[in-house]
């Protein structure tokens, strides 16, 4: 996923979505990350994403990933998801407060 979120930085977003889609040809179906790759790819909601996140760890995973995949086109919903994996039980918390801290500034 961060190569996806890099890559559509860079304005390259059609070879985002093709190297996911190669990537996730990989992941068995009900495996974890394969919910957020499909939301990356378009092919799941977000309520979807996180009833599949079956422990805290997967919890904090799709709340950061997810608010990274909307930082751009609504900051509104990127930071609902980005403040609960701010939260000092995940392990990208301080990612998603730098992340917090760049929306603050749009």
């Amino acid at each position: 996923m961060e190569l996806f979120l890099l890559q559509r930085r860079q304005g390259q977003l059609p070879q985002a979505r093709k190297e996911l889609r190669e990537f996730s040809s990989g992941i068995a179906a009900g495996a974890w990350p394969a919910p957020l790759v499909r939301a990356y790819l378009g092919g799941m909601k977000d309520e979807a994403v996180l009833a599949a996140a079956r422990d805290p760890d997967e919890q904090c995973d799709a709340y950061y990933y997810l608010g990274r995949l909307h930082a751009p086109e609504d900051a509104s919903v990127a930071r609902r998801q980005l403040l609960r994996a701010a939260n000092e039980d995940c392990d990208q918390a301080e990612l998603a407060r730098e992340e917090l801290q760049a929306l603050q500034s749009r």
